[in-house]
């Protein structure tokens, strides 16, 4: 298995289909067909020399423990705006955040404002705890796999409740609430599904190989 990198306009690169999809519509996806496409050895990915082992695999699934965690700050980002466009459409309608109060003392908007804010900041923290270990060389594969997870739940709850709580506000097009709310499932697929993650999880904490927890 290896890597290599094909430019715009390389004969025989065809892209054959180019998704309609859900959410992030201004990131095309497209299926392309490389049928009898020649790659050259300067645009090999490493050593050309096809061997008995290689590491292109090992290397491809590395890239996970840089990327997962890029992947799941981009869901809290997308949570985050979210929140903070409730709390601003909220502060329009003069509905204000009391913080500090006992939980029985508020209301069901501020116990659902405040318990999203619990999970982007805990989520975040999750996130930079991940970085911060790829940044100083240290194996991160659990921290970035939980990250990747944690981002995905979040970001999906968050954004729901945005538009629950806003309602017809929240449902059309005159906000960006429904939009965040279809980017949001993403997070949860690419890079890895949650399912996938979860196994990596499992397997890191528990000291399982691949082929002894499936």
């Amino acid at each position: 298995m290896r890597a290599f990198v094909i430019e715009s306009g390389t004969p025989n690169v065809v892209v054959t289909k180019l998704e309609h999809k859900l959410g992030i519509r201004c990131s095309d996806t497209a299926s392309i067909s490389l049928d009898g496409t020649r790659v050259p050895f300067d645009h090999i990915l490493g050593s050309p020399t096809v061997e008995k082992t290689t590491t292109g695999f090992k290397g491809a699934m590395a890239t996970f423990d840089a990327t997962r965690p890029l992947v799941a700050a981009t869901g809290i980002g997308v949570a985050r705006a979210a929140l903070e466009e409730v709390k601003k459409m909220l502060a329009e309608q003069g509905v204000t955040i009391r913080y500090g109060l006992p939980r029985q003392k508020l209301t069901s908007i501020e116990r659902d404002v405040i318990d999203m804010e619990i999970m982007v900041k805990s989520g975040w923290l999750m996130v930079l705890k991940a970085v911060w270990m790829a940044d100083n060389k240290q194996s991160n594969a659990l921290e970035s796999s939980m990250s990747k997870v944690k981002a995905g739940d979040i970001v999906t709850k968050v954004t729901q409740k945005a538009v629950e709580i806003m309602g017809p506000l929240g449902y059309n097009r005159d906000s960006l609430l429904e939009k965040w709310f279809r980017d949001a499932k993403i997070t949860d697929i690419y890079e890895g599904t949650g399912q996938i993650n979860r196994l990596v999880v499992a397997r890191q904490v528990l000291g399982y190989s691949g082929a002894e927890l499936r």
